[in-house]
Protein backbone atom coordinates (compact mmCIF):
# COMPACT_ATOMS: atom_id res chain seq x y z
CA UNK A 1 0.00 0.00 0.00
CA UNK A 2 2.90 2.02 0.18
CA UNK A 3 4.25 4.50 3.24
CA UNK A 4 1.70 5.81 5.11
CA UNK A 5 -0.12 9.23 4.77
CA UNK A 6 0.44 11.30 7.55
CA UNK A 7 -0.53 14.90 7.96
CA UNK A 8 -0.70 16.75 11.71
CA UNK A 9 -3.73 18.80 12.50
CA UNK A 10 -6.74 16.95 10.89
CA UNK A 11 -9.78 18.88 12.83
CA UNK A 12 -7.71 22.53 11.66
CA UNK A 13 -7.93 21.82 7.71
CA UNK A 14 -10.24 22.25 5.77
CA UNK A 15 -9.79 18.90 3.65
CA UNK A 16 -11.75 17.62 0.71
CA UNK A 17 -14.35 15.71 2.96
CA UNK A 18 -14.76 11.48 2.77
CA UNK A 19 -18.16 10.13 2.93
CA UNK A 20 -18.61 7.03 4.88
CA UNK A 21 -20.11 4.31 4.32
CA UNK A 22 -20.74 1.79 7.56
CA UNK A 23 -21.09 -0.92 5.45
CA UNK A 24 -18.92 -3.78 5.48
CA UNK A 25 -15.84 -2.84 3.88
CA UNK A 26 -15.55 0.47 5.24
CA UNK A 27 -15.76 3.73 3.19
CA UNK A 28 -16.25 3.40 -0.48
CA UNK A 29 -13.86 5.39 -2.82
CA UNK A 30 -16.87 7.12 -4.70
CA UNK A 31 -17.45 8.21 -0.92
CA UNK A 32 -15.11 11.15 -1.74
CA UNK A 33 -16.57 12.87 -4.65
CA UNK A 34 -18.16 15.64 -5.21
CA UNK A 35 -21.66 15.47 -3.06
CA UNK A 36 -19.69 16.48 0.13
CA UNK A 37 -18.42 19.82 -0.99
CA UNK A 38 -20.25 23.35 -0.59
CA UNK A 39 -19.55 25.46 -3.51
CA UNK A 40 -19.93 29.16 -2.82
CA UNK A 41 -20.24 30.54 -6.38
CA UNK A 42 -19.30 33.71 -7.07
CA UNK A 43 -21.15 36.80 -8.90
CA UNK A 44 -21.87 36.42 -12.15
CA UNK A 45 -19.62 37.93 -15.19
CA UNK A 46 -22.35 38.65 -18.51
CA UNK A 47 -21.03 39.60 -21.77
CA UNK A 48 -21.97 42.61 -23.56
CA UNK A 49 -25.88 41.61 -24.80
CA UNK A 50 -26.75 40.65 -28.52
CA UNK A 51 -29.83 41.93 -29.66
CA UNK A 52 -31.56 40.33 -32.78
CA UNK A 53 -34.70 42.67 -34.54
CA UNK A 54 -37.47 40.25 -36.05
CA UNK A 55 -39.30 41.96 -39.18
CA UNK A 56 -43.00 43.46 -38.56
CA UNK A 57 -45.62 41.29 -38.62
CA UNK A 58 -49.03 42.60 -39.99
CA UNK A 59 -52.19 41.76 -37.65
CA UNK A 60 -54.65 43.32 -39.44
CA UNK A 61 -56.28 46.68 -38.52
CA UNK A 62 -53.51 48.68 -39.42
CA UNK A 63 -51.58 46.90 -36.29
CA UNK A 64 -48.10 44.80 -36.55
CA UNK A 65 -46.09 43.83 -34.20
CA UNK A 66 -42.66 42.56 -33.88
CA UNK A 67 -40.00 40.39 -31.87
CA UNK A 68 -36.65 41.79 -30.00
CA UNK A 69 -34.19 38.84 -28.59
CA UNK A 70 -31.78 39.84 -26.72
CA UNK A 71 -29.28 37.26 -25.41
CA UNK A 72 -26.46 37.12 -23.29
CA UNK A 73 -23.55 34.32 -22.15
CA UNK A 74 -22.35 34.98 -18.45
CA UNK A 75 -19.31 33.01 -17.01
CA UNK A 76 -19.50 32.24 -12.81
CA UNK A 77 -16.38 31.14 -10.38
CA UNK A 78 -16.71 29.11 -7.18
CA UNK A 79 -14.61 27.64 -4.07
CA UNK A 80 -15.45 24.59 -2.30
CA UNK A 81 -15.68 24.51 1.28
CA UNK A 82 -14.81 20.99 2.19
CA UNK A 83 -16.27 19.40 5.60
CA UNK A 84 -13.58 18.89 8.36
CA UNK A 85 -13.57 15.89 10.21
CA UNK A 86 -15.34 16.16 12.77
CA UNK A 87 -18.46 16.81 10.36
CA UNK A 88 -17.96 13.88 8.75
CA UNK A 89 -20.37 10.18 9.53
CA UNK A 90 -16.81 8.36 10.86
CA UNK A 91 -14.21 10.31 11.09
CA UNK A 92 -11.70 7.19 11.56
CA UNK A 93 -12.94 5.58 8.85
CA UNK A 94 -11.74 8.23 6.90
CA UNK A 95 -8.60 8.64 8.30
CA UNK A 96 -7.70 5.09 8.02
CA UNK A 97 -8.50 5.21 4.56
CA UNK A 98 -6.21 8.47 3.93
CA UNK A 99 -3.68 6.18 5.69
CA UNK A 100 -4.45 3.44 3.22
CA UNK A 101 -4.48 5.14 -0.38
CA UNK A 102 -2.00 8.55 -0.08
CA UNK A 103 -1.50 8.66 -4.02
CA UNK A 104 -5.41 8.73 -4.68
CA UNK A 105 -6.01 10.79 -1.58
CA UNK A 106 -3.26 13.71 -3.38
CA UNK A 107 -4.66 13.74 -6.59
CA UNK A 108 -8.20 14.13 -4.70
CA UNK A 109 -7.14 16.77 -2.91
CA UNK A 110 -4.99 18.35 -6.06
CA UNK A 111 -8.37 18.12 -7.53
CA UNK A 112 -10.91 19.87 -5.58
CA UNK A 113 -8.20 22.79 -4.67
CA UNK A 114 -8.79 24.24 -7.62
CA UNK A 115 -11.20 27.13 -8.41
CA UNK A 116 -14.66 25.94 -10.23
CA UNK A 117 -16.29 27.42 -12.97
CA UNK A 118 -19.92 27.08 -14.57
CA UNK A 119 -21.32 29.44 -17.58
CA UNK A 120 -24.55 29.34 -19.29
CA UNK A 121 -26.68 31.55 -21.35
CA UNK A 122 -29.82 34.06 -20.73
CA UNK A 123 -32.31 35.02 -23.31
CA UNK A 124 -35.16 37.48 -23.50
CA UNK A 125 -37.77 38.19 -25.58
CA UNK A 126 -40.09 41.23 -26.12
CA UNK A 127 -42.57 42.34 -28.66
CA UNK A 128 -43.28 45.50 -29.81
CA UNK A 129 -46.09 46.67 -31.53
CA UNK A 130 -47.16 49.77 -33.39
CA UNK A 131 -50.40 51.43 -34.97
CA UNK A 132 -49.97 52.61 -38.84
CA UNK A 133 -50.86 56.09 -39.22
CA UNK A 134 -53.33 56.60 -41.19
CA UNK A 135 -53.29 60.38 -42.55
CA UNK A 136 -56.63 61.31 -45.05
CA UNK A 137 -55.81 61.05 -48.05
CA UNK A 138 -55.59 64.71 -50.06
CA UNK A 139 -59.16 64.96 -52.05
CA UNK A 140 -58.60 64.77 -55.76
CA UNK A 141 -57.80 67.97 -57.47
CA UNK A 142 -60.06 69.15 -60.20
CA UNK A 143 -58.29 70.65 -62.96
CA UNK A 144 -59.56 73.93 -64.28
CA UNK A 145 -57.41 74.03 -67.72
CA UNK A 146 -53.95 72.52 -69.13
CA UNK A 147 -51.39 75.19 -69.60
CA UNK A 148 -48.82 74.50 -72.17
CA UNK A 149 -45.31 75.75 -73.93
CA UNK A 150 -44.39 74.61 -77.02
CA UNK A 151 -40.58 74.55 -77.61
CA UNK A 152 -39.11 74.46 -81.06
CA UNK A 153 -35.59 75.21 -82.30
CA UNK A 154 -35.92 79.14 -83.29
CA UNK A 155 -39.75 79.06 -82.13
CA UNK A 156 -41.71 79.19 -78.87
CA UNK A 157 -45.35 78.94 -77.99
CA UNK A 158 -47.44 79.31 -74.97
CA UNK A 159 -51.24 78.88 -74.28
CA UNK A 160 -53.99 76.65 -72.63
CA UNK A 161 -56.62 73.86 -73.33
CA UNK A 162 -59.62 72.56 -71.21
CA UNK A 163 -58.33 68.78 -71.22
CA UNK A 164 -54.86 67.14 -71.59
CA UNK A 165 -55.47 65.75 -75.34
CA UNK A 166 -56.60 69.29 -76.62
CA UNK A 167 -53.19 70.78 -75.18
CA UNK A 168 -51.21 67.88 -76.82
CA UNK A 169 -53.11 68.85 -80.21
CA UNK A 170 -52.41 72.21 -79.63
CA UNK A 171 -48.89 71.98 -81.80
CA UNK A 172 -47.30 70.08 -83.83
CA UNK A 173 -44.08 70.66 -82.10
CA UNK A 174 -42.46 67.13 -79.63
CA UNK A 175 -40.95 69.71 -77.22
CA UNK A 176 -43.76 70.75 -75.45
CA UNK A 177 -44.14 70.90 -71.59
CA UNK A 178 -47.77 70.62 -69.77
CA UNK A 179 -49.05 71.73 -66.56
CA UNK A 180 -52.87 70.70 -65.08
CA UNK A 181 -53.84 73.55 -63.17
CA UNK A 182 -55.59 73.45 -60.34
CA UNK A 183 -56.09 77.25 -58.97
CA UNK A 184 -55.80 79.57 -61.61
CA UNK A 185 -55.52 82.63 -59.17
CA UNK A 186 -52.18 81.20 -57.96
CA UNK A 187 -51.06 80.22 -60.95
CA UNK A 188 -49.06 82.29 -63.99
CA UNK A 189 -47.76 85.78 -64.03
CA UNK A 190 -48.60 87.94 -60.71
CA UNK A 191 -50.01 85.25 -58.90
CA UNK A 192 -48.26 85.99 -55.46
CA UNK A 193 -49.99 90.12 -56.08
CA UNK A 194 -53.32 88.28 -56.81
CA UNK A 195 -53.40 86.51 -53.64
CA UNK A 196 -51.77 89.16 -51.13
CA UNK A 197 -54.82 91.76 -52.91
CA UNK A 198 -56.92 88.61 -51.89
CA UNK A 199 -56.08 88.20 -48.55
CA UNK A 200 -56.20 91.55 -47.81
CA UNK A 201 -59.62 92.83 -48.98
CA UNK A 202 -60.95 89.87 -46.99
CA UNK A 203 -59.34 90.95 -43.96
CA UNK A 204 -60.56 94.29 -44.68
CA UNK A 205 -64.07 93.32 -45.25
CA UNK A 206 -64.18 90.97 -42.32
CA UNK A 207 -63.01 94.20 -39.64
CA UNK A 208 -66.36 96.71 -41.76
CA UNK A 209 -68.59 93.79 -41.48
CA UNK A 210 -68.10 93.71 -37.78
CA UNK A 211 -68.43 97.25 -37.20
CA UNK A 212 -71.77 97.05 -35.04
CA UNK A 213 -70.06 95.34 -32.65
CA UNK A 214 -66.80 97.20 -32.31
CA UNK A 215 -66.86 100.47 -31.44
CA UNK A 216 -63.03 100.67 -32.47
CA UNK A 217 -63.49 99.33 -35.72
CA UNK A 218 -62.20 102.46 -37.73
CA UNK A 219 -58.98 102.10 -35.67
CA UNK A 220 -58.69 98.62 -35.87
CA UNK A 221 -59.29 99.10 -39.91
CA UNK A 222 -56.59 101.36 -40.15
CA UNK A 223 -54.25 99.30 -38.21
CA UNK A 224 -55.31 96.19 -41.28
CA UNK A 225 -54.60 98.76 -43.97
CA UNK A 226 -51.10 99.38 -42.58
CA UNK A 227 -50.23 96.38 -41.88
CA UNK A 228 -51.18 95.34 -45.45
CA UNK A 229 -48.69 98.27 -46.60
CA UNK A 230 -46.15 97.11 -44.98
CA UNK A 231 -46.43 93.55 -46.24
CA UNK A 232 -46.57 94.94 -49.84
CA UNK A 233 -43.41 96.70 -48.62
CA UNK A 234 -41.66 93.76 -47.63
CA UNK A 235 -42.75 91.78 -51.32
CA UNK A 236 -41.50 94.56 -53.36
CA UNK A 237 -38.16 95.01 -51.45
CA UNK A 238 -37.82 90.93 -51.78
CA UNK A 239 -38.56 91.02 -54.76
CA UNK A 240 -35.88 93.77 -56.11
CA UNK A 241 -33.36 91.48 -54.63
CA UNK A 242 -33.58 88.96 -56.78
CA UNK A 243 -36.53 86.96 -55.19
CA UNK A 244 -34.41 84.83 -53.16
CA UNK A 245 -36.68 81.80 -51.95
CA UNK A 246 -34.36 81.62 -48.40
CA UNK A 247 -35.00 84.85 -47.67
CA UNK A 248 -38.64 85.25 -48.60
CA UNK A 249 -40.75 87.13 -45.65
CA UNK A 250 -42.21 85.08 -43.09
CA UNK A 251 -45.89 86.72 -44.51
CA UNK A 252 -45.41 85.41 -47.63
CA UNK A 253 -44.82 81.66 -47.08
CA UNK A 254 -48.46 80.96 -46.65
CA UNK A 255 -48.88 82.18 -50.57
CA UNK A 256 -45.86 80.61 -51.93
CA UNK A 257 -47.33 77.10 -50.54
CA UNK A 258 -50.38 77.40 -52.52
CA UNK A 259 -48.34 78.48 -55.64
CA UNK A 260 -46.58 75.67 -55.45
CA UNK A 261 -49.65 73.44 -55.40
CA UNK A 262 -51.34 75.69 -57.95
CA UNK A 263 -50.30 73.30 -60.77
CA UNK A 264 -48.17 70.08 -61.55
CA UNK A 265 -46.61 69.09 -64.37
CA UNK A 266 -48.17 66.17 -66.42
CA UNK A 267 -45.57 66.20 -69.50
CA UNK A 268 -42.39 66.82 -69.52
CA UNK A 269 -40.24 66.53 -73.16
CA UNK A 270 -37.76 69.22 -72.58
CA UNK A 271 -34.84 70.08 -69.88
CA UNK A 272 -36.71 73.23 -68.38
CA UNK A 273 -38.72 72.60 -65.02
CA UNK A 274 -40.15 76.40 -65.29
CA UNK A 275 -44.07 76.67 -65.19
CA UNK A 276 -45.20 75.81 -68.59
CA UNK A 277 -47.12 79.84 -68.80
CA UNK A 278 -43.52 81.33 -68.78
CA UNK A 279 -41.15 81.95 -71.40
CA UNK A 280 -37.53 80.33 -71.40
CA UNK A 281 -34.56 80.34 -73.13
CA UNK A 282 -33.52 78.26 -76.07
CA UNK A 283 -31.26 75.58 -76.35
Amino acid sequence: MGKPFKMKGWSGYNLSPLRTDKTKGGPKKNATTEPETEITWQERTYSDPTTTTGEWEDLGGGKQQRRITTSRTWEQEGKGKRKRFSELDDPEAAKKWIRENPEEYKRLLEGKSKSQKRSGAEKSEKIETRTLSTEPKEPQRKAQRYAYRSQGSIWQERGGAATLEEARKATASRNVDIDVVYDEKAYGPGGMSRLIQTKEAASLNKIKEGRKDNPNWREDLAAEKQRWADIKKKTASWRKQGSIKENMPEELKEFQVRIDRASKRVQQTTGDKEKAYKSTRFN
